[in-house]
Formats: C-alpha cells, structure tokens, sequence
C-alpha cells in the first residue's frame, strides 16, 4: 500500500514537473513590439492648438505584462510630460497601470502595466500641458515575457505547496506526526492569514517608511537588470540618477527576495504584499520553533507564538509605520533569546550542547542584516543577561560557546559591517547629526493597557505620530498578573525563571514610556550617542514583545501541568483576549487607513528620503533632478553616456590651467575615474552642486573618461572573509549532520 502511495506521488511530481517545463519554454520568448508612436507624427495630428492632451490609436492587446518605451529631449525646469494608460469601452477592470509624469532631463523611462484578460482598446494618452509635443520623440508599448514568469512562479508555489500537503498527510496517516503537531501546523497557517487580512484585496496602505522600503526594493531590482556589481553599495535608481548609499549602510540581504519578483514582472505593490506575507508566516514558523525548543511543551508554544505574532506594535510596524527593517528584525528576535536560553539551561556535558549556538549565530545575524537599531537593542539585553546569570555563563563550556557565535556572527557579516564603518570614518553624514539629537519622548504608561485600540494612542509631547498603538498586548500582561494569583496557590507554577522574563517584559515596556528618564540617561558620557540613536522609545516594544511571548509560553506550560480546570480556563480566555484585541485592531486598519494602487514604481519619484540619513553633506536640501554634466569653460565635453552608476564621456580641456567637471553622481568616496589610456583622472575633494561628483580636469587634456564606483580594497576583503567564512561554517554542519545520520542509522540496526 505505501509503494502504491509512492507511486501516485512520483507520477504527481513527473505531472508538475512537464508543466513547468512546458511554462519556462513559453518564458523564453523575446518582446514583441506592439505599438510605437512618435512625438512629430501626433504634432501633426493636433487640430486644436489649445489642446493639452492626444490619445493614440487603439491596440487590442492581450492578457500579459507590457512595458512602455518613453523617450523625450525635455530641458525647461518648468516641462513635463504625464503618459497614462486606459483602456475603452469602460472595460478597466482588467487593466492594472498608474499614470506616470516625465522629469525634465529624464530622456528616457519605462514603466509597467499589467492585462489580466484580453483588452480591445488599450491607448495611450498623453498630456502635454507644461511642454509641447516637440519634445516628445517616440514611444513604444512592448510585450514582454513577464506574464509567463509571473505564471510559471506562481505554478511553482502552486505545485510546492500541494506537494508539501500531500508529504504531510501521509506522515499523518502513517502516525509521524503528532495531534499536537498537526494543530500547531494549522494554527500557524491561520495565524499567517489572520495577519494579512488588511492586503487581502488590490490596495496597500502608502504611509511614513513604506515610500521609501519600496523604492530600496525598486533600485535593487533595477540593479539586477542593468547589471551592477553584487553586492550593491550605491544603486543608480535614487535621486534621479545620481545614486544613493542606502545599501551601503541599510542592508538589503533580504530584500533582495521582493527585488527577484519585481525582475520576474510582479507589478512593485504586490511584489511587497508577497514578501510581508512571506515574513508573517516565517516569524509565526520561527518563534514556534524557538518557544517550542525551549519550553518542550506544544499548546503553550503556540500560544506564545499567537500572542507575538499578533502583538498590536507589530500590527503598527506592518501596516502603519511601514518599518521594514524592523518587522523583519522581529522575525529573528526569538531565536536569539532562545540561544541563550538553551546555552544556561541544557546538560552541558550532553553532545547536542554545542548546536545551540547556532540558535545565536542565525538569529542574530539575521537581525544584523535587518535593523541595526534592533541588533543594538538585542546585544545589549544579552549583554545583561550574561550580568545576571554570570555564574552560568562563566562555565568554560559555555564561554566557549558564546565566543564562538560571537566570531562567527562577526565574521559572517563583515561584508556589510566593515565597509559601513569605514565609510562612516571616511566621511560626514547627514546620519550623523540626526544620532546626536534627543531621543524622543516616550509613550504615556497608560497605553500599555489599553485593550481595545481603535488605531490611536495615549501620547506624551511631540515626536510620536498621532495614530499609532503603542502596546505589549493587554493579554501579556493579563496572565503576568493571573500567574501571580495562581502562583499564591500552587507554587510550583512560579519559579526564577518566569520572574526573570515577567520583570524583563514589564521593565522593557518602561523603556518604552515616557516614565524612563531617557534625558537624564542620554547625558551619561558614552552612553547618550548610542541611546540617541534609537530615535524613538517605543522601539523597545519590539523586545518587550519578545519577552512577553516568551513568558507567556513558559508560563502556560507550566500552568498546564498543572492539569487545572482553573488554569486552563484562563489560558483560553488569554488566547481570546489577544485574538479579539488583533482582530479589532485589525477591522480599524482596514475601515480607516487610507489605501492606493500602486503597479510601477515609475510614478513614485526617486527622492522618498524622509531624512536623506546617507546623503553626503549637511547643506543638501534633497533638490535633485536629471541633469547633464556641467563643465568649467573653456572645458567640453561630448559622447555622454550614463548606465547605472557607470559614466563615459569624451572630455577637452584646450586651457593651460586645470579645470573643474561636475558629473550627475553623488560625491561618495569610492569613485575611480580612468582614461582610455589607464591614467587616473583625479577626484577632487570639493564636491559640486548637491553634492555632485567633481574630476580635475588636465590642462591640455583630451581624451575619453570612464567613471565606476569601485570602493575600497577593504571591501574585498571583507566580502572574502564572508564567503571563507560561510563556506567553512556550511561544510562544518554538513559533516555534523551527515555524521549525526550514520550514527542513528547504527543505533536502530544494533535494536
């Protein structure tokens, strides 16, 4: 009966495998030129002089994904040029596209639109008001291949997760995995769902960080098709073309997941659905299996995951403040504290005593890739925790291991780490004067306590926005005090190690109210530049959260051994609190906020900046624009060409004295410029307007530049160190399992 099952299987998998394979050949077509247009025929057109808009001829066009082709000579600063896509007869609910306006000194730019059924009369409409038609030279509508990888991926997850539910329901049946299992695989499914209701329609909320977490999303991907170097330290996409170091000293390691889909044609909105998706459904999977590890009990893992998952600040993060780096971060706090949990806790004379490191080296490089802020945070509560459990953490054995996940942690992430340190020594920020302002003020104590919030919050003074809930979860602290009242009885349920993870949840929770004297402690010498950095208190909620899951599993496992109708009744009214609370957190997030559709990110801009952390100078005013090389007289210059951050121009400087060319870049160190003879052009240190990247210029010179961002040997070195290290770490454990098989393949062949 199990061959015959076997068999059913393969030949479903030999089934999915011919389709896909029918689906990448489909892929593999090149685009198809639908349409062109150009700017002296719709001139001629025109029979109204008054006129500021012309249509073009409709196209009947298919279901897919298109690119449009724009190509201009506008160089007025007052010009532009809006282009919109529509479709006739009032069929528009199968279209997918956003208008987009044209920069002046933007010559060129493409943007999506989507087809999600055959349209008749699909046009183009141009509206001209603020320029002429003159300076429109062409545009092109293509047919491009995005559609088919959109359907092959979506095949792929497709037959991926039938395959998964069909694995899993024969270990079912075949009694591998336990009812408790199953019910947790369930929940965490539902849970996962439960988060994402608010996306569950054609919109997103475009609010606070979310503008710019897309347009980093958007410069990796336009990376990937013009071929920047890997990895990414200044993309071109920002600030119209003169690039921005966002990567450099923000990581993008996972980010690079919404770039891949947006490179396989999803439009930009849902490319980040899917990826918020793909991060609510790994934090519920990973907490689980950090609170399940720890505390070996299912029931009160899972709920210790619901209560995380669906704590209202991580609601905030996701769907208000639009904090990337710190949802993400978020995803990996639990395997951190569970590292250290399991390193004080476990025999340390047992062989798997030395894998629990790696619950460390994981999680906090994940965090490190994510949010330094968090990383910050999360150092230094390990650090107090090697303070108040001293006495185990000085054991030889598990120094040892601490310092062994420490210098792999290090250097495993010296690729991103080493090159923002040294860039920040090199020169000034704007970074840096926002770290040396005060810390905001925190939160009123009371809005850790309100238990149904409507979207708002109880503030304290300025620096918070007006419409954000600030709280651990009113069901954390619900069972903090029930598991007090029910300690009185049975002391057994209350031990040291719940009071240290209640004291540590409430006391993070201060740290997030404006009852923490944040201005005392930001005077401390040494001490206020880091604390400074952290912006806003109720960042800590982040840990508290955390903590409170954490106390929340261990607290119900041991009230559930109890086997009292009293305690699990109070477990279940807590499962209820926090469900009810998030569901109604979540029905104000849907009714209220204020949603848009967004399908390219063509019509975004590439100025979203909030502060400009990264820019280079403290006198930009973010002013930017496209523009062409400007040049000192007598100099010239000739044979532009521009391609990501790579510049090549032919330059004449008849003058005998040095002469001065600003180039369309971002100053960063970093720069190499080079003659087609190999001589070095000098940099100079004075940058130009916006701070724009500056050549010297030879006296007498002629001859063709070329102009890369190549960094420093340092950063070499560094990715070097990364690879070296993460492949000895990968063989490392790969020879730890294989070896940990055999040695249970022997033990069941001697039973």
């Amino acid at each position: 009966m199990r061959n015959g099952k076997i068999k059913k299987f393969q030949i479903v998998l030999l089934a999915e495998m011919l389709i896909l394979l029918a689906l990448f050949f489909r892929c593999l077509g090149k685009e198809e030129l639908q349409g062109i247009y150009y700017g002296e025929d719709m001139a001629e057109a025109v029979q109204d002089p008054s006129a500021t808009q012309i249509e073009t001829e409709p196209m009947r066009l298919p279901a897919g994904v298109y690119r449009v082709h724009v190509q201009t000579n506008m160089d007025g600063q007052e010009e532009t040029l809006g282009v919109c896509v529509e479709n006739g007869r009032g069929y528009t609910n199968s279209l997918k596209a956003n208008a987009v306006t044209i920069l002046p000194g933007n010559d060129a730019i493409d943007f999506d639109f989507f087809l999600t059924d055959t349209a008749y009369e699909v046009y183009l409409k141009i509206d001209y008001g603020k320029t002429s038609l003159d300076h429109l030279q062409e545009i092109s509508v293509w047919k491009t291949r995005g559609g088919e990888r959109i359907l092959l991926f979506t095949a792929l997850m497709i037959f991926l997760g039938i395959d998964m539910l069909l694995v899993f329901r024969r270990r079912c049946l075949e009694g591998k995995v336990s009812t408790e299992r199953q019910m947790a695989v369930v929940s965490l499914c539902a849970l996962a769902l439960i988060q994402f209701i608010p996306y569950c329609n054609d919109t997103m909320i475009f609010d606070v960080d979310v503008p710019y977490h897309l347009l980093r999303i958007e410069s990796l991907a336009n990376a990937m098709r013009t071929g920047e170097a890997f990895p990414y330290r200044i993309t071109s996409y920002w600030l119209d073309g003169h690039g921005y170091a966002s990567s450099l000293f923000y990581c993008d390691f996972f980010l690079m997941i919404p770039a891949l889909l947006r490179v396989i044609g999803f439009p930009i909105m849902t490319a980040y659905k899917m990826f918020m998706f793909l991060v609510m459904a790994a934090t519920g999977v990973i907490t689980y299996a950090a609170l399940q590890r720890c505390v070996r009990k299912e029931y009160a893992a899972l709920l210790g995951t619901a209560v995380y998952v669906l704590a209202p600040y991580r609601f905030n993060n996701f769907y208000i403040r639009g904090a990337v780096g710190e949802y993400l971060a978020m995803t990996f706090v639990p395997m951190v504290f569970c590292g250290f949990y399991l390193l004080c806790t476990e025999d340390i004379a047992s062989e798997s005593y030395k894998k629990c490191k790696w619950w460390i080296v994981f999680g906090m490089s994940a965090i490190l890739e994510c949010h330094l802020l968090t990383t910050e945070m999360v150092a230094l509560c390990l650090a107090v925790f090697c303070v108040i459990f001293v006495k185990r953490v000085l054991r030889k054995r598990t120094f040892v291991q601490l310092a062994e996940a420490t210098g792999i942690v290090l250097l495993w992430n010296c690729w991103f780490y080493v090159p923002m340190l040294y860039m920040m020594n090199k020169d000034t920020y704007k970074l840096q004067q926002i770290i040396g302002k005060n810390l905001s003020h925190g939160m009123e104590l009371a809005s850790s306590v309100v238990i149904w919030q409507n979207g708002k919050q109880i503030t304290s003074r300025d620096g918070i926005y007006g419409r954000e809930p600030y709280s651990i979860g009113v069901a954390v602290l619900l069972l903090i005090v029930f598991w007090l009242i029910y300690g009185c009885k049975r002391k057994e349920v209350v031990d040291r190690t719940g009071i240290v993870l209640a004291v540590t949840c409430v006391f993070t929770n201060l740290l997030n109210s404006n009852f923490f004297p944040w201005e005392q402690v930001q005077k401390i010498r040494g001490v206020g530049m880091v604390v400074s950095s952290m912006q806003f208190p109720f960042r800590w909620l982040g840990i508290s959260v955390a903590f409170g899951a954490a106390f929340v599993a261990y607290a119900s496992a041991k009230i559930l051994e109890t086997a009292s109708w009293n305690g699990k009744l109070g477990i279940v009214a807590l499962l209820f609190m926090s469900l009810a609370g998030s569901s109604y957190q979540l029905s104000q997030i849907v009714f209220t906020d204020n949603e848009t559709q967004l399908y390219t990110a063509a019509n975004m801009g590439t100025i979203s900046l909030i502060l400009g952390e990264y820019l280079i100078t403290d006198e930009l005013d973010m002013a930017f624009s496209y523009h062409d090389p400007a040049a000192e007289d007598p100099v010239q210059w000739y044979d532009y060409e521009k391609q990501g951050t790579n510049i090549t121009i032919t330059v004449e400087n008849s003058s005998e004295q040095e002469h001065r060319l600003e180039l369309p870049l971002q100053g960063y160190q970093g720069y190499r410029a080079v003659d087609a003879g190999g001589a070095e052009i000098e940099i100079a240190e004075e940058r130009g307007a916006h701070g724009d990247l500056t050549l010297r210029i030879p006296a007498e010179y002629e001859g063709t530049i070329s102009v890369a961002y190549v960094g420093f040997p340092i950063f070499k070195t560094a990715e070097g160190i990364t690879l070296f290290s993460v492949l000895i770490s990968a063989g490392y454990l790969i020879y730890r399992c294989s070896k940990g098989r055999k040695r249970a393949e022997t033990n069941e062949s001697y039973v």
